[in-house]
């Protein structure tokens, strides 16, 4: 809603000309789609990986594949809300160092980060290669890992580059999350 007065040339206002008044409207109704069980199992998790994997940082989106909802968005290490400009330094920063290091740790990664969905477009990249009978899930030796694929120039590596899965078939591609096998089929 709204207040409307006169003011004269410096702004104030002019206490005989009363005032108009324009009543609130309500807006529409905020729904949240996420599920506090499902939020709080995340957190647990985050945590969890991070502490095992010696991560820097953990980010976990949880959706509902039928309608996109996000049931839980969870980033560890996460900043206290009740104290949003206190940093965890001890030393001397400058105002520009200091703004930085807060928009960094302000900054939510499940939104403002991307990532190549390799692992998530597997799945698609399998279902295909089987609708289009070109592969069999146990088909022995179908897939070789040798630790990368050349691809126009351009070396993609397997998550597990240090060492390979050698032979495989798509089942195991699969279990192994295995980027040469993906792009082999």
């Amino acid at each position: 809603g709204s207040i409307l007065t006169t003011t004269d040339a410096r702004g104030v206002e002019v206490e005989s000309a009363g005032e108009r008044r324009i009543e609130p409207v309500d807006g529409n109704t905020l729904h949240l789609s996420l599920d506090v069980n499902i939020q709080s199992y995340a957190q647990q998790l985050a945590e969890q990986a991070m502490k095992a994997k010696n991560a820097q940082s953990v980010s976990i989106i949880v959706m509902n594949p039928q309608n996109g909802e996000i049931m839980a968005m969870v980033n560890v290490p996460e900043f206290d809300l009740n104290a949003p400009f206190e940093l965890d330094t001890e030393s001397y920063l400058t105002q520009e160092q200091q703004q930085n290091m807060l928009n960094q740790m302000w900054r939510n990664g499940c939104i403002n980060d991307t990532y190549e969905p390799g692992s998530t477009f597997k799945i698609i990249t399998a279902a295909a290669g089987l609708e289009e009978n070109i592969v069999e899930t146990d088909t022995a030796s179908d897939f070789y890992c040798g630790g990368h694929e050349l691809i126009n120039g351009i070396t993609i590596n397997c998550w597990k580059y240090q060492s390979t899965h050698g032979s495989q078939t798509l089942r195991e591609s699969l279990m192994n999350s295995c980027n040469p096998a993906m792009m082999q089929l």
